[in-house]
């Protein structure tokens, strides 16, 4: 996918020309994209969904992804946050935000080269302000995906033979957060959220000579918990934030059905302990025009456990991210370029479980973005893309190539503010 554009110097656009400016820029943004949805090829996600619980999604809409997906410490009357939930704090806005992730992943492994695509909604958001600094929110994200499948062709009893396996599924959570500001300096926060899902595995095997009997079997798990999280912000200086969250470790319930063509179906039940999640940022502004941003997150799944037994191959994960923005110009302006934001970022991310073979899966992530803003208001369409690479063909047993694309379309309305 390849993208095409360029910024020209502020000239002052007529209000009717900034209508269709926006709805043009808007339709570039969303081809581009999309994109990676039209490439040939099959529909999944990481090829890496074969270890562990699938992959864990960066939580952020379109704004922070193009920081590098940081957003910690970024403090300020319509900041609320996805990740720290204490950036509620103080929210002067009503806003809504919806966001959606297209992708596609070119992989490379020892034989082949594949290109997979896929299409998610990663998160809903409704963030009302109820005055004297007090925020509430609710929404619903995703938490982790799995999408994976492959074919092996090999021989059983000196016959053809083709195993296959695929898994599909994820864990979502839908959840309460409530924050309050103290002055304009000091910001706390809590969200409390209700994490279900379903992952559904296949395994089949076929032989060619139909003298010999195919195998199948199917796995069905539900899962169903709740998690609690917790978040500060600090307004240091007037160029300085810092922010921290922490997620302390909670139990899903994991109920599995498993059938095959050989035996009837059996039901089991798990309890999977999900390890202690925390994070600190910090974030930089130099006036209206410029800020910049780093954010590092910690998660203990060294601990993780089924049914209070460690699972073998899993390591703590830290994630750092940079990044930042610039804007020309914020307000006072009646050129509509010099008042989009441009951003920038990178993200390192260690998957959090070695491959069979004891290997580290390591992913680096190069981000760019930009917002269109629709109103005086705050209004705004944000677009991120994404470049990353992740694994290693001679260690990890494949490579992926991963092209990204975030859009989240923010809605803000003024609540409990004076008329001048």
């Amino acid at each position: 996918m390849t993208i095409h554009g360029f910024i020209a110097p502020g000239k002052a656009v007529p209000s009717a020309a900034v209508g269709r400016l926006t709805a043009v820029l808007s339709l570039l943004l969303l081809f581009s994209l999309t994109a990676p949805l039209w490439t040939a090829g099959p529909l999944a996600g990481s090829i890496f969904s074969a270890y562990g619980l699938g992959e864990m999604i960066t939580e952020g809409d379109a704004r922070l992804h193009g920081m590098g997906g940081t957003g910690l410490a970024l403090t300020g009357n319509s900041s609320g946050s996805l990740i720290n939930p204490a950036l509620l704090g103080g929210l002067k806005f009503t806003g809504v935000t919806f966001t959606s992730r297209p992708e596609a992943l070119y992989v490379r492994d020892e034989e082949n080269d594949n290109v997979l695509t896929s299409a998610r909604i990663m998160n809903f958001a409704l963030c009302l302000p109820l005055g004297r600094g007090v925020g509430v929110s609710l929404d619903l994200r995703q938490l982790s995906d799995m999408k994976f499948k492959s074919y092996q062709e090999t021989t059983f009893f000196d016959e053809p033979y083709t195993k296959m396996i695929a898994r599909t599924g994820g864990l979502s959570m839908v959840s309460i957060g409530l924050a309050e500001s103290f002055g304009n300096r000091l910001f706390v926060g809590l969200r409390g959220g209700y994490v279900f899902g379903r992952t559904t595995e296949s395994r089949s095997g076929d032989f060619e000579d139909g003298d010999f009997r195919d195998s199948r079997t199917f796995s069905d798990r539900r899962h169903a918990g709740t998690q609690l999280t917790a978040g500060l912000a600090v307004k240091i200086s007037r160029n300085f934030s810092a922010g921290a969250f922490i997620t302390p470790a909670y139990d899903v319930q994991q109920d599995e059905t498993r059938s095959s063509s050989f035996t009837k179906a059996v039901i089991e039940e798990r309890t999977l302990s999900f390890p202690v999640k925390y994070g600190f940022g910090m974030a930089y502004r130099s006036g209206s025009q410029f800020s910049g941003q780093i954010d590092v997150i910690t998660t203990r799944w060294a601990d993780f456990t089924t049914d209070d037994q460690t699972v073998p191959g899993y390591r703590d994960a830290i994630r750092l991210a940079v990044g930042g923005q610039y804007q020309a110009v914020q307000e006072n302006t009646r050129s509509y370029l010099r008042r989009i934001p441009l951003r920038l970022g990178y993200a390192y991310e260690p998957w959090y479980q070695k491959t069979s073979d004891g290997a580290s899966i390591t992913g680096h992530f190069l981000t760019l973005g930009l917002g269109l803003p629709f109103s005086r208001g705050g209004a705004v369409l944000d677009a991120a893309l994404e470049l990353g690479w992740r694994g290693n063909v001679s260690s990890a047993g494949a490579k992926e190539t991963i092209v990204r694309g975030y859009i989240s379309l923010w809605g803000f309305e003024p609540w409990f503010q004076r008329k001048k």
